[in-house]
Protein backbone atom coordinates (compact mmCIF):
# COMPACT_ATOMS: atom_id res chain seq x y z
CA UNK A 1 0.00 0.00 0.00
CA UNK A 2 2.86 2.29 0.50
CA UNK A 3 4.69 1.96 -2.11
CA UNK A 4 1.14 2.89 -4.40
CA UNK A 5 1.11 6.16 -1.95
CA UNK A 6 4.90 7.24 -2.97
CA UNK A 7 4.26 6.26 -6.70
CA UNK A 8 0.84 8.28 -6.47
CA UNK A 9 2.46 11.37 -4.76
CA UNK A 10 5.63 11.10 -7.10
CA UNK A 11 3.05 11.19 -10.15
CA UNK A 12 1.32 14.13 -9.09
CA UNK A 13 3.86 15.66 -8.33
CA UNK A 14 5.66 15.72 -11.72
CA UNK A 15 2.58 16.44 -13.62
CA UNK A 16 2.39 19.48 -11.22
CA UNK A 17 6.16 20.02 -12.66
CA UNK A 18 4.58 19.63 -16.44
CA UNK A 19 1.72 22.05 -15.24
CA UNK A 20 3.97 24.75 -14.06
CA UNK A 21 5.84 24.96 -16.97
CA UNK A 22 3.25 24.64 -19.44
CA UNK A 23 1.43 27.32 -17.97
CA UNK A 24 4.45 29.75 -17.68
CA UNK A 25 5.21 28.92 -21.20
CA UNK A 26 1.76 30.19 -22.61
CA UNK A 27 1.73 32.95 -20.73
CA UNK A 28 4.68 34.11 -21.81
CA UNK A 29 3.56 33.62 -25.44
CA UNK A 30 0.39 35.12 -24.66
CA UNK A 31 1.87 38.06 -22.71
CA UNK A 32 5.55 39.67 -23.25
CA UNK A 33 5.69 41.15 -19.16
CA UNK A 34 9.73 40.54 -18.10
CA UNK A 35 7.97 38.73 -14.70
CA UNK A 36 6.86 36.31 -16.39
CA UNK A 37 10.50 35.41 -17.06
CA UNK A 38 11.95 35.48 -13.50
CA UNK A 39 8.67 33.08 -13.18
CA UNK A 40 9.79 30.51 -15.17
CA UNK A 41 13.68 30.62 -13.63
CA UNK A 42 11.84 30.53 -10.31
CA UNK A 43 10.00 27.51 -11.04
CA UNK A 44 13.23 25.78 -12.65
CA UNK A 45 15.10 26.67 -9.66
CA UNK A 46 12.06 25.40 -7.57
CA UNK A 47 11.27 21.82 -8.65
CA UNK A 48 15.39 21.46 -9.41
CA UNK A 49 15.37 21.37 -5.84
CA UNK A 50 12.47 19.49 -5.14
CA UNK A 51 13.39 16.66 -7.24
CA UNK A 52 17.30 16.76 -6.19
CA UNK A 53 17.23 17.27 -2.67
CA UNK A 54 13.63 15.98 -2.08
CA UNK A 55 12.58 13.14 -4.07
CA UNK A 56 16.61 12.25 -4.90
CA UNK A 57 17.23 11.91 -0.91
CA UNK A 58 14.12 9.91 -0.26
CA UNK A 59 14.59 7.36 -3.25
CA UNK A 60 18.35 6.80 -2.61
CA UNK A 61 17.72 6.40 1.16
CA UNK A 62 14.71 3.72 0.43
CA UNK A 63 17.15 1.96 -2.58
CA UNK A 64 20.15 1.92 -0.24
CA UNK A 65 19.12 1.91 3.52
CA UNK A 66 19.37 -2.33 3.70
CA UNK A 67 22.51 -1.99 2.79
CA UNK A 68 24.78 0.73 4.66
CA UNK A 69 24.93 1.92 7.64
CA UNK A 70 22.99 4.19 9.49
CA UNK A 71 25.66 7.32 9.76
CA UNK A 72 26.87 6.80 6.65
CA UNK A 73 23.29 7.06 4.65
CA UNK A 74 22.58 9.97 7.18
CA UNK A 75 25.69 11.84 5.83
CA UNK A 76 24.74 11.46 2.44
CA UNK A 77 21.33 12.67 2.75
CA UNK A 78 23.00 15.68 4.12
CA UNK A 79 25.55 16.08 1.28
CA UNK A 80 22.56 16.26 -1.37
CA UNK A 81 20.85 18.69 0.59
CA UNK A 82 23.46 20.70 1.14
CA UNK A 83 23.81 19.87 -2.78
CA UNK A 84 20.65 20.86 -3.92
CA UNK A 85 20.33 24.78 -1.53
CA UNK A 86 21.64 26.62 -4.30
CA UNK A 87 18.85 25.98 -6.11
CA UNK A 88 16.41 26.90 -3.51
CA UNK A 89 18.67 30.27 -2.94
CA UNK A 90 18.17 31.30 -6.82
CA UNK A 91 14.51 30.38 -6.37
CA UNK A 92 13.81 32.46 -3.90
CA UNK A 93 16.01 34.88 -5.66
CA UNK A 94 13.61 35.08 -8.33
CA UNK A 95 10.63 35.13 -5.71
CA UNK A 96 11.88 38.94 -5.44
CA UNK A 97 12.77 39.66 -9.01
CA UNK A 98 9.38 38.48 -10.05
CA UNK A 99 7.43 40.70 -7.51
CA UNK A 100 9.59 43.56 -7.93
CA UNK A 101 9.22 43.50 -11.95
CA UNK A 102 5.47 42.54 -11.61
CA UNK A 103 5.19 45.74 -10.00
CA UNK A 104 7.29 48.08 -12.19
CA UNK A 105 10.38 47.33 -10.77
CA UNK A 106 13.56 45.80 -11.80
CA UNK A 107 16.02 43.96 -9.83
CA UNK A 108 19.30 45.58 -9.31
CA UNK A 109 22.85 43.69 -9.56
CA UNK A 110 23.75 44.91 -5.84
CA UNK A 111 20.93 43.45 -4.56
CA UNK A 112 21.58 40.43 -6.20
CA UNK A 113 25.10 39.62 -5.44
CA UNK A 114 24.24 40.87 -1.63
CA UNK A 115 21.32 38.19 -1.55
CA UNK A 116 24.10 35.58 -2.70
CA UNK A 117 26.63 36.58 -0.80
CA UNK A 118 24.86 36.53 2.47
CA UNK A 119 22.67 33.50 2.01
CA UNK A 120 26.08 31.46 1.45
CA UNK A 121 27.49 33.08 4.19
CA UNK A 122 25.43 32.17 6.41
CA UNK A 123 24.62 28.59 5.39
CA UNK A 124 28.99 28.05 5.34
CA UNK A 125 29.36 29.47 8.45
CA UNK A 126 26.34 27.83 10.15
CA UNK A 127 27.57 24.29 8.67
CA UNK A 128 31.06 24.85 10.16
CA UNK A 129 29.36 25.82 13.51
CA UNK A 130 27.29 22.69 13.28
CA UNK A 131 30.34 20.41 12.38
CA UNK A 132 31.89 21.27 16.01
CA UNK A 133 28.57 21.34 18.27
CA UNK A 134 26.86 18.67 16.68
CA UNK A 135 23.92 17.98 19.51
CA UNK A 136 21.38 19.45 16.62
CA UNK A 137 22.45 17.62 13.36
CA UNK A 138 22.74 19.14 10.27
CA UNK A 139 19.65 18.13 8.89
CA UNK A 140 17.75 19.65 12.42
CA UNK A 141 19.53 22.65 11.39
CA UNK A 142 18.53 22.65 7.86
CA UNK A 143 15.17 22.16 8.71
CA UNK A 144 14.87 25.38 10.34
CA UNK A 145 16.97 27.35 8.09
CA UNK A 146 14.06 26.39 5.37
CA UNK A 147 11.41 27.62 7.76
CA UNK A 148 12.66 30.96 8.29
CA UNK A 149 14.42 31.55 5.08
CA UNK A 150 11.39 30.38 3.16
CA UNK A 151 8.75 32.57 5.39
CA UNK A 152 11.11 35.40 5.22
CA UNK A 153 11.66 35.44 1.55
CA UNK A 154 8.37 35.08 0.63
CA UNK A 155 6.55 37.57 2.85
CA UNK A 156 8.46 40.69 2.28
CA UNK A 157 8.11 39.57 -1.93
CA UNK A 158 4.18 38.87 -1.35
CA UNK A 159 4.00 42.30 0.62
CA UNK A 160 5.75 44.36 -2.71
CA UNK A 161 2.94 42.77 -4.22
CA UNK A 162 0.39 43.88 -2.27
CA UNK A 163 1.84 47.41 -1.40
CA UNK A 164 3.23 48.08 -5.80
CA UNK A 165 1.46 50.38 -7.52
CA UNK A 166 0.12 48.28 -10.27
CA UNK A 167 -3.59 47.32 -9.14
CA UNK A 168 -3.73 43.76 -10.81
CA UNK A 169 -1.35 42.79 -7.50
CA UNK A 170 -4.11 41.17 -5.51
CA UNK A 171 -4.16 40.66 -1.58
CA UNK A 172 -5.37 37.07 -2.94
CA UNK A 173 -2.51 36.28 -4.75
CA UNK A 174 -0.19 37.38 -2.11
CA UNK A 175 -1.87 35.79 0.76
CA UNK A 176 -2.29 32.77 -1.18
CA UNK A 177 1.46 32.37 -1.26
CA UNK A 178 1.96 32.98 2.05
CA UNK A 179 -0.29 30.43 3.61
CA UNK A 180 1.38 27.55 0.76
CA UNK A 181 4.61 29.00 2.58
CA UNK A 182 3.42 28.90 6.16
CA UNK A 183 1.48 25.19 5.93
CA UNK A 184 5.16 23.91 4.28
CA UNK A 185 6.74 25.06 7.68
CA UNK A 186 3.49 23.65 9.82
CA UNK A 187 4.43 20.07 8.37
CA UNK A 188 8.28 20.40 8.98
CA UNK A 189 7.98 21.44 12.37
CA UNK A 190 6.02 18.16 13.05
CA UNK A 191 8.11 16.22 10.66
CA UNK A 192 9.98 13.54 13.01
CA UNK A 193 10.91 11.21 10.03
CA UNK A 194 7.57 9.69 9.28
CA UNK A 195 7.21 9.02 5.98
CA UNK A 196 3.36 9.68 5.65
CA UNK A 197 4.42 13.25 6.93
CA UNK A 198 7.22 13.56 4.58
CA UNK A 199 5.01 12.83 1.33
CA UNK A 200 2.70 15.40 2.59
CA UNK A 201 5.27 17.77 2.70
CA UNK A 202 6.25 16.68 -0.68
CA UNK A 203 2.86 17.23 -2.28
CA UNK A 204 2.39 20.61 -0.44
CA UNK A 205 6.24 21.70 -1.44
CA UNK A 206 5.28 20.89 -4.79
CA UNK A 207 1.77 22.07 -4.82
CA UNK A 208 3.08 25.83 -3.77
CA UNK A 209 5.43 25.81 -6.64
CA UNK A 210 2.73 25.44 -8.73
CA UNK A 211 0.59 28.24 -7.67
CA UNK A 212 1.75 31.43 -9.22
CA UNK A 213 1.01 29.86 -12.59
CA UNK A 214 -1.87 28.28 -11.72
CA UNK A 215 -3.52 31.23 -10.12
CA UNK A 216 -1.85 33.82 -13.04
CA UNK A 217 -3.02 31.52 -15.81
CA UNK A 218 -6.97 31.08 -14.53
CA UNK A 219 -7.51 34.04 -12.55
CA UNK A 220 -7.56 36.57 -15.72
CA UNK A 221 -5.51 39.04 -13.69
CA UNK A 222 -2.82 39.38 -16.59
CA UNK A 223 -5.83 40.32 -18.90
CA UNK A 224 -5.61 43.88 -17.45
CA UNK A 225 -2.04 44.67 -17.94
CA UNK A 226 -1.20 45.98 -21.21
CA UNK A 227 0.86 43.44 -22.97
CA UNK A 228 4.36 44.95 -24.52
CA UNK A 229 4.88 45.78 -27.44
CA UNK A 230 7.27 43.29 -29.18
CA UNK A 231 8.07 45.63 -32.46
CA UNK A 232 11.73 44.98 -33.25
CA UNK A 233 12.92 48.25 -35.78
CA UNK A 234 15.84 49.57 -37.15
CA UNK A 235 17.94 51.43 -35.27
CA UNK A 236 16.68 55.09 -37.51
CA UNK A 237 13.25 53.44 -37.39
CA UNK A 238 13.75 53.37 -33.34
CA UNK A 239 15.31 56.66 -33.15
CA UNK A 240 12.18 57.62 -35.79
CA UNK A 241 9.49 56.11 -33.55
CA UNK A 242 10.29 57.65 -30.21
CA UNK A 243 11.85 60.59 -31.38
CA UNK A 244 14.90 60.30 -29.95
CA UNK A 245 17.12 63.80 -30.50
CA UNK A 246 20.91 63.50 -31.68
CA UNK A 247 22.09 64.58 -28.34
CA UNK A 248 19.85 61.43 -26.85
CA UNK A 249 20.93 58.89 -29.57
CA UNK A 250 24.34 59.63 -28.35
CA UNK A 251 23.48 59.14 -24.57
CA UNK A 252 21.38 55.74 -25.63
CA UNK A 253 24.47 54.38 -27.16
CA UNK A 254 27.13 55.45 -24.08
CA UNK A 255 24.38 53.60 -22.01
CA UNK A 256 24.50 50.74 -24.25
CA UNK A 257 28.13 50.62 -23.97
CA UNK A 258 27.86 50.41 -20.21
CA UNK A 259 29.09 53.88 -19.11
CA UNK A 260 27.98 55.26 -15.82
CA UNK A 261 26.45 58.95 -16.02
CA UNK A 262 29.21 60.69 -14.52
CA UNK A 263 31.49 58.82 -17.35
CA UNK A 264 28.80 59.83 -19.60
CA UNK A 265 28.96 63.56 -18.92
CA UNK A 266 32.27 63.51 -18.57
CA UNK A 267 32.89 61.74 -22.52
CA UNK A 268 30.32 64.02 -23.74
CA UNK A 269 31.30 67.54 -22.29
CA UNK A 270 28.10 68.20 -20.55
CA UNK A 271 27.06 67.75 -16.63
CA UNK A 272 25.70 65.20 -14.61
CA UNK A 273 22.43 66.27 -14.14
CA UNK A 274 21.74 66.78 -18.16
CA UNK A 275 22.76 63.65 -18.57
CA UNK A 276 19.75 62.12 -15.95
CA UNK A 277 17.37 64.50 -17.00
CA UNK A 278 18.16 63.31 -21.40
CA UNK A 279 18.03 59.65 -19.85
CA UNK A 280 14.66 60.16 -17.65
CA UNK A 281 13.55 61.68 -20.99
CA UNK A 282 14.46 59.00 -23.10
CA UNK A 283 12.61 56.40 -20.68
CA UNK A 284 9.42 58.50 -21.10
CA UNK A 285 9.53 58.15 -24.66
CA UNK A 286 10.81 54.52 -25.07
CA UNK A 287 8.46 53.53 -22.17
CA UNK A 288 10.88 51.67 -20.16
CA UNK A 289 11.98 51.91 -16.76
CA UNK A 290 15.56 51.04 -16.38
CA UNK A 291 18.61 50.75 -18.21
CA UNK A 292 18.70 47.26 -18.64
CA UNK A 293 14.97 47.24 -20.59
CA UNK A 294 16.01 49.96 -22.96
CA UNK A 295 19.64 48.05 -23.64
CA UNK A 296 17.42 45.32 -24.47
CA UNK A 297 15.08 47.13 -26.79
CA UNK A 298 18.19 48.33 -28.86
CA UNK A 299 19.44 45.29 -28.57
CA UNK A 300 16.49 43.72 -30.64
CA UNK A 301 16.73 47.47 -32.73
CA UNK A 302 20.14 46.70 -34.14
CA UNK A 303 19.71 42.68 -35.08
Amino acid sequence: MLNYLVAGIFIICLALTAGSFFLVARLRNQYHHEFLSALLFLVVFYFMFGFYSLWGQFIFATLVQPYIQQEVLSRISDIAILLGIPFLVFAWLMQFRFALEYTGKSISGIFIAAFLLINTTVIIALVLYLNRHQEMGLQTFLKYYYILASLLFTAIPAGRLVLGKRKQATTIMASGWILSTVLQGVILLFFDGNIYLALVFFALFFASGAFLPVYLNYSGILGGIPAIERTVYTLDEFWEKFEISPREREIVMEICNGLTNQQIADKLFISLQTVKDHTHRIYSKADVSSRVQLVRLINESAK
